[in-house]
């Protein structure tokens, strides 16, 4: 669980300092990041 926060504070960090990509951009990469999350997290319980 932890290797996946890693890995989305390193995405939030680029997408942050990345100032090529719009907020609308930004936003739709986060959301991405969380369902991938739910889905993991989901199939965790599940599993």
């Amino acid at each position: 669980m932890a290797d996946i926060q890693a890995k989305v504070l390193k995405v939030a960090f680029r997408l942050k300092e990345d100032s090529t990509t719009t907020t609308e951009e930004k936003s739709m990469e986060l959301v991405s990041i969380s369902v991938q999350i739910n889905e993991l997290m989901n199939f965790d319980v599940d599993g």
